[in-house]
């Protein structure tokens, strides 16, 4: 989980987490497809989406997880503060 700079969403919640999860994929797959959710303060969810993250995406992960949560939070836009 990581924290992010708070944001009204959708209208009247504040966004104070994202959640990002890797779906399973195959050792020979040149991509996967990551889900992600923002939550408030005490963990209700306040969106939840999908991306397949692209073959330049997948062969950029490496070793560093937070790379993937930096995918996901462009997409929505939010920045992370605090992983």
């Amino acid at each position: 989980m990581a924290k992010i700079q708070q944001v009204n969403y959708p209208f009247n919640e504040v966004a104070t987490d994202l959640i990002v999860y890797v779906q399973g994929f195959s050792t020979d797959s040149d991509k996967c497809r990551i889900n992600y959710v923002l939550t408030n303060e005490i963990g209700k969810q306040l969106l939840s989406d999908s991306y397949e993250l692209t073959e330049e995406e997948f062969q950029g992960w490496g070793e560093d997880n937070s790379y993937i949560d930096q995918i996901a939070a462009a997409r929505i836009p939010v920045t992370i503060i605090a992983e």
